[in-house]
């Protein structure tokens, strides 16, 4: 296309709020005519105006008034409409489906791709676990258990926002289309309430929370996504952070090292798990040494920026000091000992 001077522009000769007509012209690339056209509206006849580069450019020209621009070769042209679906389940028997398979969308929120990987990754771990024969084939129930609810609420989400889009595209209030809400980030994504996490600080039954919202209460619950700690000292010297120490291949086992804590018995339960199953990190506050009985951990880190114990609400006195994050990076169990971790593995293992 030639006669047409801007990088970005939006025109239509009705008021776009309506969802009368309107066109939009974005450049393809810099350096060439290539560009990319959309056409839509509810007065606009989609397929007549698919079926045919004149009738493409003849809808153009009415909407816009520019009959000055010169079309070339039409490279491609089809008809787009919103799907939003998904399946009531993603697993039957031996069968599982994930990603664009069991869910279709909107793009707005930018929401496809992450849940895309979010659900491989929720079903790889346990069903890696399966295969070695360390699990039970009805763990992998808990795959549709705990993404089918975050799943429909993303599809609400993003619906909600395709919509707030289309209301304000190219009028004056545009801006407000375009915003999201901090759950758009999908740090609360959680799976609070699954069979297969366990809870000993949060014990009180639960209303139905929303699978978007996690930590918005201010709490950090099993089920939730684990929270990021960087500023964690190994080694006297080596920093390094949570996200550098979780194992896609491995439970981390994250023991809280305080005075009231002994972190043998919790040590020596973690040996009698499968060889690779479990990592256990051994975290103390700054300036603290670490109790009698810690060199039986995989690691041992100083968390010389408190975020360790501030990011996941450890406080003075608490007794729920050991933490369990999956594979996943999402927390397991909140539990205080052996009889917790015992608790939390029996649902996710054959034997413990």
């Amino acid at each position: 296309m030639t006669g047409c001077e801007f990088y970005y522009e939006f025109v239509s000769t009705l008021n776009p709020s309506n969802d009368s007509h309107r066109a939009t012209v974005i450049p393809a690339s810099f350096g060439d005519d290539r560009f990319t056209f959309t056409i839509g509206g509810d007065r606009v006849d989609l397929e007549r105006v698919s079926s045919s580069k004149g009738e493409f450019i003849k809808a153009f020209q009415d909407i816009t008034g520019r009959t000055d621009i010169e079309f070339g070769d039409l490279i491609y042209m089809g008809t787009w409409r919103l799907n939003i679906r998904m399946t009531d389940k993603f697993r039957e028997r031996r069968v599982f489906i994930a990603g664009d398979a069991a869910h279709v969308h909107s793009p707005m929120g930018g929401q496809g791709l992450n849940s895309s990987v979010q659900d491989a990754v929720n079903l790889g771990w346990k069903l890696a676990l399966v295969q070695r024969g360390l699990s039970p084939v009805s763990l992998l129930d808990s795959y549709t258990e705990e993404r089918l609810p975050v799943i429909a609420s993303m599809l609400g989400k993003t619906t909600e926002l395709f919509r707030k889009g289309q209301a304000s595209f190219g009028s004056a209030t545009a801006e407000e289309g375009w915003r999201r809400g901090f759950e758009i980030r999908m740090f609360g994504v959680n799976y609070r309430g699954s069979s297969i996490v366990y809870d000993e600080k949060y014990t009180e039954p639960k209303e139905q929370a929303d699978p978007y919202r996690a930590g918005q209460d201010d709490t950090v619950q099993a089920g939730d996504r684990a929270p990021e700690a960087p500023g964690l000292v190994e080694d006297g010297n080596r920093t390094t952070s949570l996200y550098e120490v979780f194992e896609p291949t491995a439970h981390t086992v994250l023991i809280y090292d305080g005075h009231r804590n002994d972190p043998v018995p919790v040590l020596e339960h973690l040996l009698k798990y499968p060889r690779g199953l479990v990592q256990c990190v051994i975290i103390h506050p700054r300036s603290a040494s670490p109790l009698p009985g810690a060199n039986g951990a995989s690691r041992i880190m100083e968390d010389c920026e408190g975020f360790a114990y501030k990011n996941y609400k450890i406080e003075e006195g608490d007794v729920k000091r050991v933490v369990v994050v999956r594979p996943d990076a999402h927390v397991g169990a909140l539990v205080e000992g052996v009889e917790g971790l015992r608790e939390y593995f029996s649902r996710i293992l054959v034997t413990v």
